[in-house]
């Protein structure tokens, strides 16, 4: 087999030097072969790939269990190499190797085999380049083939001592049948998963001694990701569809239990694959001369040899876009034209002629004063651009819990009604305030303390300030009332306390997110781990973040912010209690600004950021055989995997939930009931009725 993958990477790099073809109205001109003879240098492009992943079998054994089979799932991988036909179409040679088992146990037939595969094949790749920037960091491709491949199928029907496995109507399986007449006497055994037994030889349908070989199409989908200008990582599925019906040795020749459906076997191979760019270019020999060629008028040239892959007129050698799509015009250095100057190329500029100067969005469209304004204040607030040092490149909110993990807090008694807008002040006045939700309410903490007597040391210091509350520890997700212990404790230090200052020194910033008529979901901010949610009398849900000591920091945090979809975030400032203006904390105010010391209605989420998906389904287990055939048959389903281990599939992206509900009834009308429409805020899964209450914001 090895010799044979050797053969097809032979031919493969055989045809990539034939592909170089000369000029048409060119014939070469006779003459002999002497030590300086020229052959155009070729440029081949072998990648050369390693992956590992799974096989999962789909056939007839197992299929009684309704696709939640015993051990379908089986180590594989795979050598590749691939070569570059056009920009956009790869061609790949590969060898498949790995194992599966299967296991069924039911009332009918106890039937099991482990198979081990192995493949040699070929496919041609589409990797979407002709549409899709080569700069792109991910890039999707799809696949389709042919392969030849070797199924060596045994069963383990002996036990280690020689017994022959009986399975019992009580579920055992003992060492003489249930029928036997010395059956009381028949020992319980139990599997020992040794396949020693072929299953050609026992031919239980008639079939003899059946060929173990056959053909496949393996047809995949996938993603490829760029980690540097050599290495790809790439993951994907195949489906592998074979011309043979035995894989399992059930087929429609059994009788009885042994029927098995027309449909041939076929198995799914999933894989993280990494990929090494070899990027050969064979270099010219010594004192090597041009080749001389005649043409249709006799006049004698010279073989000039262009590469050119995204057919633009330039050279690849000095082409500073080798992707440039079919058509599209290009200066001396293939770089496609922007005659308006404002960045976007013509041919992606919805507006080709802006005025010099004029500030355009990514379709190349003019942003208006009205709008430029609109944007300048939500990066902005109310304070200059000079007073901020903005960064091009922002750290992720990073969520890190480990320092709740049993700690001690003050919880903080809160009005049934909510609070009021001098309570919220002076809660955001404490550094380490903290919400937690229980139930539908909000519960407030302050402090993080590794020891008792330190939250009860500030217990008895918040009630100077005229604060009440209990001291709390938290034990994995819950919050666990420790009054007693912390009254034992409070009483041994009652004439030892040291005052502590009401306030901690200095000015509080926080970053707002903002101030909605309604509560919103935890989903909402699934990447913010440090929301503190305040609900007031006055109807307003609030949501701040951060806790800082300097406006800089802040303003980074509020700048991350925006950057996730939330628009409206701002920077409040809190001293002694009491939220003061951003000048009083010693900032510059732009003349005219709002610098508000109270909460407002801020919808603060971008509304272009909410669109729409179809969640078809959850499972915990694998997914069944059928329901992943209408997946395929539907196309463009993403499976996310929940904080519980389940695996979620979602079909589509619609920026309207009218276009989503044409969709939903489209994947209903396929059997997939349970479909379900949902909102997404960015890339988090929100549901429908909450974005349909974010895109209704603002408007009563």
């Amino acid at each position: 087999m090895l010799r044979s993958l050797f053969t097809l990477v032979a031919c493969l790099f055989i045809g990539s030097f034939a592909s170089a073809q000369y000029d048409s109205t060119m014939t070469a001109q006779p003459q002999e072969m002497e030590d300086d003879f020229y052959v155009p240098p070729v440029k081949l492009k072998p990648r050369v790939g390693v992956g590992l992943g799974t096989f999962y079998f789909m056939g007839e054994v197992g299929q009684d269990n309704k696709g939640y089979n015993i051990g379908t799932a089986g180590a594989a991988w795979r050598l590749s190499v691939t070569n570059e036909l056009t920009s956009y179409l790869d061609v790949r040679v590969f060898s498949l190797f790995g194992n599966f088992e299967v296991n069924e146990y039911t009332t009918d037939r106890h039937l099991n085999f482990k198979t081990e595969i192995r493949s040699l094949g070929a496919d041609i790749e589409y990797n979407f380049s002709n549409f899709i920037p080569a700069r792109t960091k991910i890039q999707p491709y799809l696949s389709v083939g042919i392969e030849s491949f070797e199924f060596l199928s045994k069963t383990d029907l002996y036990a280690a001592n020689g017994a022959h496995y009986n399975y019992w109507s009580d579920g055992s399986i003992r060492d003489l049948p249930e029928n036997h007449k010395d059956a009381e006497s028949a020992s319980i055994l139990n599997r020992d998963y040794h396949y020693e037994t072929d299953l050609r030889d026992l031919d239980l349908d008639g079939l003899g001694k059946y060929a173990d070989r056959s053909w496949s199409i393996p047809v995949g989908i996938g993603a490829q990701m760029l980690l540097t200008d050599r290495f790809k990582l790439r993951f994907g599925t195949e489906l592998h569809w074979t011309f043979t019906d035995l894989v399992d040795n059930v087929s429609m020749a059994g009788e009885g239990s042994r029927k098995g459906d027309a449909k041939n076997d076929r198995f799914l191979f999933t894989s993280a694959t990494l990929t090494y760019d070899l990027n050969i270019t064979p270099k010219n020999l010594p004192n090597a001369q041009p080749m001389q060629f005649v043409n249709e008028e006799g006049e004698l040239e010279y073989l000039v040899i262009d590469e050119d892959g995204d057919k633009d007129g330039v050279n690849d050698f000095i082409d500073k876009e080798t992707n440039t799509p079919e058509g599209v015009a290009v200066d001396a250095h293939g770089v496609a034209l922007d005659k308006d100057g404002d960045g976007v190329p013509d041919y992606l500029d919805s507006e080709p002629n802006s005025a010099s100067g004029a500030w355009v969005n990514a379709d190349g469209e003019t942003v208006s004063d009205e709008e430029f304004h609109h944007k300048y204040l939500l990066w902005t607030d109310s304070i200059p651009w000079e007073n901020t040092v903005w960064k091009e490149d922002y750290v992720k909110v990073e969520s890190d819990p480990s320092h709740w993990s049993n700690s001690y807090s003050v919880q903080v008694e809160s009005n049934e009604g909510g609070l009021t807008q001098a309570e919220i002040n002076l809660l955001l006045s404490y550094k380490d305030v903290k919400s937690w939700t229980q139930g539908d309410e909000s519960v407030y903490l302050i402090g993080d303390y590794d020891n008792l007597p330190e939250a009860v040391q500030r217990q008895m210091d918040l009630e100077e300030q005229g604060i009440g509350g209990q001291v709390m520890q938290q034990e994995g997700s819950s919050m666990v009332d420790v009054s007693e212990a912390a009254e034992v404790v409070r009483t041994q230090m009652e004439n030892n306390t040291v005052a502590s200052p009401a306030f901690e020194a200095g000015t509080t910033f926080r970053v707002q997110i903002g101030a909605y008529r309604y509560p919103l979901s935890q989903d909402i901010f699934a990447d913010i781990n440090d929301v503190v949610k305040l609900t007031g009398q006055d109807g307003l849900t609030r949501y701040n973040t951060g806790s800082y000591d300097n406006m800089h920091d802040a303003a980074q945090r509020k700048i991350e912010l925006l950057m996730q979809g939330f628009e409206g975030a701002f920077v409040a400032a809190y001293r002694d209690g009491q939220r003061i203006t951003l000048a009083e904390a010693g900032m510059t105010v732009r003349e005219g600004a709002q610098d508000l010391t109270h909460d407002e209605v801020n919808h603060s989420i971008d509304k272009e950021s909410i669109t729409f998906t179809i969640l078809l389904g959850s499972y915990a287990d694998e997914i069944p055989t059928e329901t992943l055939d209408k997946y395929l048959e539907l196309g463009n389903v993403r499976p996310i995997r929940q904080d519980d281990g389940t695996i979620s599939y979602y079909f589509g992206q619609f920026s309207t939930a009218a276009e989503m509900q044409s969709s939903l009834e489209q994947a209903k009308s396929k059997g997939l009931d349970s479909a379900q429409g949902q909102g997404r805020f960015g890339e988090k899964i929100i549901s429908l009725e909450e974005a349909t209450k974010i895109l209704n914001s603002g408007t009563d």
